[in-house]
């Protein structure tokens, strides 16, 4: 029963993380300055993963948006100047990869 619900967790983590990090991107124009594999930058906006948890930063307004290990990992990549290719990777389960078009 706890693996349900460890699975369930995890699942509802990955969506979340996945939806709050997908909409910023879509209102954005792309990419900035300072990306990586480990951190995005969209305009004032940062995402990065720290301390096994998904943190996001709007100038200096910083939260988690998971807890402490429901992810176990967090990547971007930049197939083109508009795609970000988000790979989550939560506590159970397999990855999960989502390829995110920015509006401009």
């Amino acid at each position: 029963m706890f693996r349900t619900i460890d699975l369930s967790n995890a699942d509802q983590a990955v969506r979340f993380t996945a939806d709050r990090i997908s909409s910023d991107i879509r209102q954005s124009s792309g990419a900035g300055t300072g990306s990586g594999p480990y951190k995005l930058v969209i305009g004032s906006i940062s995402y990065s993963f720290l301390d096994n948890k998904v943190r996001r930063q709007e100038v200096s307004d910083v939260y988690y948006l998971t807890t402490e290990g429901e992810i176990k990992n967090l990547r971007f990549s930049y197939p083109s100047s508009k795609i970000i290719k988000i790979d989550i990777t939560p506590k159970y389960g397999g990855e999960y990869y989502l390829d995110v078009y920015a509006r401009n």
